[in-house]
């Protein structure tokens, strides 16, 4: 299981106010980038780069599916701090394989800002691994484009997004450009009582 908090939960340790305030700084880097935590696509076509034995250990990935995603823009915020989690979750995850035979079943679970990176998260170790995690999010934020989303719900066929009534976070990106960014997921589970709501953050 591999678990992410929000932007502001109280408890966080020394430093609170500032970690709050770089939380808030993440989520408002809106501008699109290219996925950070991908091998690189250079020098491909050489069987003995180093970047060509990389992606020999990327078993959900091929070079024509890295060619896909490496195009793919998301929001550069959330982008900037899964990659900072990226290399760790995955020594984690390859050590676990490493002492286990079984596949386990891998859940990425996330509220809020948390929200956002266990969306990149489950991406990642399906891409990594080639495992099928189960991806739970609350109060989400939008991730990336239509791009992703297209991407995103073709490669996680187990992800479900919780929405709480009058929270403002799934409307993030705010409506002046919400064209740009789509919601993630195959099911959506309201918590809310208002149907205007709901039609208004899908």
């Amino acid at each position: 299981m591999v678990v992410f908090r929000g932007t502001g939960v109280k408890g966080m340790g020394k430093g609170y106010k500032l970690k709050l305030i770089k939380n808030a700084l993440t989520d408002s880097n809106l501008r699109l980038n290219k996925i950070m935590w991908l091998p690189s696509s250079k020098n491909l076509d050489q069987p003995n780069s180093k970047q060509s034995i990389e992606i020999k250990k990327w078993k959900g990935l091929t070079i024509k599916k890295l060619e896909k995603w490496k195009n793919i823009k998301v929001h550069n915020g959330f982008n900037k701090e899964y990659k900072r989690f990226a290399g760790t979750i995955g020594k984690r995850i390859e050590s676990f394989f490493y002492k286990n035979k079984k596949t386990p079943n891998i859940y990425c679970l996330g509220f809020s800002l948390g929200a956002a990176l266990a969306t990149h998260c489950g991406a990642h170790l399906k891409l990594r691994f080639g495992i099928n995690p189960n991806v739970l999010v609350g109060a989400s934020p939008r991730v990336g484009g239509r791009d992703f989303q297209k991407a995103y719900d073709k490669l996680i066929n187990k992800s479900a997004r919780i929405m709480l009534e009058k929270d403002p976070v799934p409307q993030i990106p705010g409506n002046l450009i919400k064209k740009l960014y789509k919601h993630v997921g195959h099911k959506l589970l309201p918590l809310y009582h208002d149907k205007r709501i709901g039609e208004r953050l899908k």
